[in-house]
């Protein structure tokens, strides 16, 4: 099949979050199984950063080919409007669907309400072309903008899906999401979001790097990696970790991730609550440098107000380490079906003390717990299973 993903951000813009590593890892895959794969993309990064041009960069599109991938780098108008207001303008890819759109076999739109998905759809439309849709958690109006959003809804979002042959959801929350936006349950597909497992084959080789960089031997480490962004639950988490400090007195808090507008509420709430000493931020942590963080950490907490799936506790799991999530991510349901982790409610403080304190003071039983949670991991969410899943999906699409 010659396959065509349209996505805002991809490789390798990481402080974008999940979904340009999830869109990077299952076109990969489906590379290696012998379809061609293109990329439709703008050249952000980061906030500050683009794409570097090239010899190859004409007219505003930067080329490249990564693992097989073909990717086509569209100049953003504005990288600060891009990170700050998740607003990516585009302009030259309208000209380039218009002209090339007819030689694939079907699209596959990744987030819901872009503009990039808006001059997709006005082509995909006209030339009968198939196309499915991930929304990745934003398919609702959640999160501000609500006013912006159902404007967007109104003239073209509700168009987007229900023309598109089907909509991939990676969670049942995501299911539930999709039917109260009008979409029949039978044109969604449940094709939950991986991991690459190969990247945490060798976690051990890695193990007390960590805890040597930041001299952190004879901690606790309590962990949490992702966008330091309100929808994450930081303030949740800081607000139960200065209760547990009072009594588990060696144990450190690590937040690390790229800044997305909450930095400042998290440090002056660390200041506030005076845990200072207690707590560390880190900009980022990638590569073998977030395994072994990770693998040394004794605690991975996902306190999300809202996740509609998280990839990163699955990658903690990977890493033998005990993850404890709240019942609003997506990856709740699959972890509580193998007693995999612990499930707590978001802002339910003394749940989380009592999840952080079972798991500091009952080791065996936390170990235990995260081998279920490997296992799990292992057969459920590699690529490979999913990347054949979404194949079956594109073929009853397009046939």
């Amino acid at each position: 099949m010659n396959i065509l993903h349209i996505v805002p951000y991809f490789y390798p813009a990481w402080p974008y979050g999940g979904t340009p590593r999830v869109v990077f890892e299952l076109c990969r895959e489906l590379v290696k199984k012998g379809h061609n794969v293109t990329v439709y993309t703008t050249d952000v990064l980061d906030k500050n950063k683009r794409v570097e041009q090239t010899e190859a960069t004409v007219d505003g599109l930067a080329l490249s080919e990564v693992e097989g991938i073909k990717i086509k780098y569209f100049r953003n108008i504005s990288n600060s409007l891009a990170f700050n207001q998740k607003v990516f303008i585009s302009p030259v890819i309208s000209k380039a669907l218009k002209e090339n759109l007819k030689q694939f076999d079907i699209v596959h739109l990744h987030e819901f309400r872009t503009l990039q998905n808006a001059a997709a759809y006005r082509y995909l439309t006209k030339y009968k072309i198939p196309y499915v849709l991930s929304a990745h958690g934003s398919v609702l109006r959640l999160m501000g903008k609500e006013f912006l959003k159902a404007l967007f809804d109104t003239y073209i979002g509700f168009k987007i899906l229900k023309s598109a042959k089907r909509v991939v959801a990676v969670s049942n929350i995501e299911v539930e999401q999709y039917i109260k936006m009008g979409v029949e349950r039978d044109r969604i597909s449940l094709i939950p979001n991986g991991i690459n497992i190969y990247e945490f084959e060798n976690a051990d080789k890695v193990k007390g790097n960590f805890r040597r960089a930041y001299k952190l031997s004879n901690k606790n480490i309590i962990l949490f990696i992702g966008r330091l962004n309100a929808i994450k639950g930081i303030d949740f988490l800081l607000n139960t970790f200065a209760i547990l400090i009072k009594d588990i007195k060696d144990t450190i808090l690590i937040i690390a991730g790229p800044d997305d507008g909450y930095k400042n509420e998290i440090e002056r709430r660390i200041n506030l609550l005076k845990i200072n000493n207690t707590v560390l931020l880190i900009d980022g942590l990638y590569g073998e440098d977030k395994i072994s963080a990770m693998t040394d950490a004794d605690i991975f907490i996902y306190p999300s107000r809202h996740e509609i799936f998280g990839i990163a506790p699955l990658e903690a799991l990977a890493c033998g380490t005990p993850v404890i999530v709240t019942e609003n991510c997506g990856c709740a349901d699959f972890l509580r079906e193998v007693n995999g982790g612990i499930v707590v409610k978001y802002q339910d403080i003394s749940g989380l003390l009592d999840a952080m304190q079972n798991i500091l003071d009952k080791k065996e039983e936390a170990k235990k717990m995260a081998s279920n949670g490997i296992e799990l991991v292992q057969r459920q969410f590699n690529w490979d299973e999913i990347t054949k899943n979404m194949i079956k999906l594109y073929k009853t699409s397009y046939m």
